[in-house]
């Protein structure tokens, strides 16, 4: 697996975050370096080869439910990739709205949701 691969799924399993986390200004603080840092390594990725890539986009199929979801939410904030890549990735996040027992999380994933298909009304099905 390609170094950058593993260096995104190591900095994803800091990202853990609690309702109560939100308000200590420190924690969120961290959680934001590591968010960037992790889009910082998606958009090495998406330089890469084609290898490396379809390696990130097999992470989709991860049993890491969090990964599967932060990866699903790169591939399509930051990559340029094919109509089925697209939709495998809005569909994990879909499941991720329709399968969440966080509030917060289901009312986030639904507002990026609403703005994805502002921007992209060919995905919507």
């Amino acid at each position: 697996m390609d170094k950058l691969i593993e260096e995104y799924i190591k900095n994803n399993d800091l990202i853990k975050m609690s309702l109560d986390d939100y308000g200590a200004k420190k924690k969120v603080k961290k959680i934001n370096e590591i968010g960037s840092e992790l889009l910082n390594i998606v958009d090495m990725i998406e330089e890469k080869d084609a290898e490396t890539k379809q390696q990130f986009f097999d992470l989709m199929d991860s049993e890491n439910e969090d990964l599967r979801s932060r990866v699903a939410h790169n591939i399509l904030d930051r990559m340029h990739v094919d109509k089925a890549i697209r939709i495998k990735a809005l569909s994990i996040i879909k499941n991720r709205i329709e399968n969440t027992q966080d509030p917060a999380e289901r009312m986030g994933n639904q507002m990026w949701l609403k703005d994805y298909f502002k921007d992209h009304p060919e995905d919507q099905e």
